[in-house]
Order: structure tokens, then C-alpha cells, then sequence
């Protein structure tokens, strides 16, 4: 009898918890859902395939999704599947709580940032995880996508560009006259996801 209550309550609990988070879900903003789709968008590679969630997995804390490279090695592969990227995937999910990276003059140590080797400190952009978003796309072991020029003309293409021009702006998306500047919002778009 008290396995049965065991397995009840156990039961109950997941139903609570189940309930409580469909409660407390918010739907997403319009710059929210944007970076949601550029998070998902497979098409945001050479060759096509992999996107941001392929190595930072929703369902198992927006990391690496394979339990055995998780366990014993330090890398995944990229888009390009005889390369693996140059570190394991970190939880996305909380890194939008990251400061731009300062020193403590107190603590007398470095804060802030998104990694150890200072690739993502904010100080760019004023956003260490928008940052960060940009790197995977131009990097060779991940995303592999030749310039940022290219990643532009993709969303461009995409089923989401028109959500993109009307969080953006009209025109947003013209990588001819301002490359850098829509690079940098497909970045913040998906920070903000």
C-alpha cells in the first residue's frame, strides 16, 4: 500500500507542477518569439541543419542534449560533422542574468562576461549574451557560416523575416547599407529569447 501511495503522490506532483508552470508561462513578446525562431532555425548554417538548439537543447536545460558527450567529452560536433566545436555547450538558459564583465575591486576578481577567455564581455554591445549569440554563427566548428552578410540573407529568406522588419523596423534586414547593425539585432533578438 505504500508504493501505491508513493506512486499517487508522485503522480499528483507532477500534475501540480505541470499545472502551475502552464499558469505561469507568459506568452512571448514579439522580440521574444523572433529569437525564439532564429534560436530554431536550422537554416542558419553551412551546410544547413544546425541551429542554436542542436547543442543547447530545451528539453534538457538548453545544453547538450546527448548524455554520453556530456558525461565523458569536452566537445560536440558542428554543422560540418568531422568538426566539433572548441568547448561543451553551456546552459543558454540563464545567461541573460550575466553583467558586462567588470573587476571587483572589493572581491578583488573578475565578474560578468559569458566565458572564462573573455570571447563574450559586453562590452561590445552592452550585452554579454547578445554577444555571445553572434560567435556560433561565423565560427568554422559550429555554425559555419562565412560572414555575417550570409546569416543576414537567410533570415532575410526565412518564413520569420516580416516578424524580424516589424520588431526592427522596415528595412532592418538590408545588408548592404548596415551589416554590423543587423547582425547585431539578429544577436539581441535572440538574447532576448
Amino acid at each position: 500500500m505504500k508504493t501505491v501511495k508513493a506512486l499517487t503522490c508522485a503522480a499528483v506532483g507532477a500534475a501540480l507542477t505541470l499545472v502551475v508552470a502552464s499558469a505561469t508561462a507568459q506568452p512571448l513578446s514579439p522580440l521574444e518569439q523572433l529569437g525564439k525562431n532564429l534560436f530554431f532555425d536550422t537554416d542558419l548554417s553551412t551546410p544547413p541543419g544546425q541551429s542554436c538548439a542542436v547543442c543547447h537543447a530545451p528539453g534538457i536545460g538548453f545544453t547538450g542534449p546527448d548524455s554520453a558527450i556530456n558525461a565523458g567529452q569536452a566537445v560536440y560536433p558542428g554543422a560540418v560533422h568531422q568538426r566539433a566545436g572548441n568547448r561543451k555547450p553551456p546552459t543558454s538558459a540563464y545567461g541573460g542574468d550575466s553583467p558586462v564583465l567588470y573587476f571587483d575591486e572589493t572581491e578583488a576578481l573578475w565578474i560578468g562576461g559569458m566565458f572564462w577567455d573573455g570571447r563574450a564581455t559586453g562590452w561590445t554591445l552592452g550585452d554579454p549574451l547578445a554577444e555571445q549569440a553572434l560567435g556560433p554563427f561565423l565560427n568554422n566548428l559550429e555554425q559555419n557560416m562565412p560572414h555575417a552578410k550570409q546569416v543576414i540573407r537567410r533570415v532575410a529568406k526565412s518564413s520569420y523575416a516580416p516578424l524580424f522588419e516589424a520588431v526592427w523596423g522596415p528595412g532592418s534586414l538590408d545588408d548592404q547599407t548596415d551589416t554590423a547593425g543587423t547582425y547585431e539585432r539578429i544577436g539581441r533578438s535572440i538574447a532576448a529569447y
